[in-house]
């Protein structure tokens, strides 16, 4: 080999060991402790720079034991405040949802229905409901308006409801009244299908002494008591009288004696104009009940119309005339003079 190929000494001191080197301390645990063992290491150090060192022995590398792993602290995070949520624009072409808008709805509904008690309070619930969310309150506002008219409106019905009740109320009392009158009539008037019996033959009319604007030109002449009226224009007269040959019941009679009455004034019946009339008697206060008919006649030239007024009872006769000119007949002329006639058969 040439010295060029010799492998340079210092460079095999520079190579790496590729053997552990021990600590100091493993060192001088593992040396003798005698003397001797100072020189075989300087003998063994001296003889490694001439020649290359061969290991004859492998030295494990002394075992490290495992470190904890350290976890670092965690950090404290402080805590945040609340993040407040905006709420969003509305959307442009988008109306805003308005939680208030069925309700309002519903109180108008019931509002046009009157129907205030359950109206008022959905209309205070809907206009609530929109303001919280800055809606229209209009639906509610629309509510509360007509179901305040409503309460004005049920007020006044309630009120017309009451005044008709109390005038349906004051007209069933006047119909009872008049009810309770007609019946006590009834049974206080002898009708004509009812035979008259008094307790006296000798009956006659008791007439009032006078009638304003009526003269009396005879009083009480073979039964007869008769009124004339100042201007001539009517005659008013009574007579009771015995009208002999006529038998059967009250009523029987009573028709008969009318038509023949009628044949000796040479009066014409007015059709459909029969109806009855009664007069009071003195003794018990009972109603004697009459037949009555308008009649017209002729006198001379001029033309009468009147009302007849016959009763008949055991062959006896009680008759009523009033007779006027046609254009000054009145009913309420024969009211007024007939209220005031009475019956007198003798017990009083």
């Amino acid at each position: 080999m040439n010295d060029d190929q010799q492998p340079n000494q210092d460079d095999q001191h520079e190579m790496t060991n590729p053997w552990p080197e021990q600590s100091q301390d493993e060192s001088h645990e593992d040396a003798p402790s005698d003397e001797g063992s100072d020189n075989s290491s300087e003998q063994t150090s001296d003889s490694t720079t001439d020649a290359e060192v061969t290991p004859t022995e492998v030295v494990e590398a002394p075992t490290v034991p495992a470190q904890p792993e350290m976890v670092a602290p965690t950090e404290h995070i402080a805590p945040q405040p609340p993040v407040l949520v905006q709420p969003q624009a509305p959307v442009a072409g988008v109306a805003p949802q308005n939680p208030g808008q069925g309700f309002g709805i519903a109180s108008i509904v019931l509002g046009v229905l009157a129907i205030w008690f359950v109206g008022l309070p959905l209309a205070i619930v809907s206009m609530v409901k929109s303001s919280k969310v800055n809606a229209s309150k209009t639906l509610g506002i629309v509510g509360l308006v007509l179901n305040v008219l409503g309460i004005f409106v049920s007020g006044f019905i309630l009120m017309i409801v009451l005044i008709s009740f109390q005038a349906i109320q004051q007209k069933a009392h006047e119909v009872e009244a008049a009810s309770n009158t007609a019946a006590s009539s009834s049974a206080n008037t002898i009708t004509l299908s009812q035979d008259y019996a008094p307790t006296s033959t000798d009956v006659y009319f008791a007439v009032p002494a006078s009638y304003t604007g009526w003269t009396m030109t005879t009083i009480d002449k073979d039964g007869v008591n008769k009124f004339t009226k100042d201007d001539n224009t009517a005659t008013f007269m009574t007579y009771q009288g015995v009208l002999s040959g006529l038998t059967g019941t009250d009523k029987t009679v009573t028709e008969k004696a009318m038509g023949d009455y009628l044949t000796q004034l040479k009066a014409t019946e007015v059709t459909g104009t029969q109806s009855t009339v009664s007069f009071e008697c003195m003794s018990d206060k009972k109603l004697l009940e009459f037949e009555t008919k308008q009649v017209t006649s002729i006198s001379g030239t001029t033309a009468l119309k009147g009302i007849v007024a016959v009763r008949m009872y055991e062959g006896h006769e009680l008759s009523v005339i009033y007779l006027a000119t046609a254009d000054v007949f009145s009913m309420s002329e024969w009211t007024s003079l007939t209220s005031k006639v009475q019956i007198n058969d003798g017990v009083y």
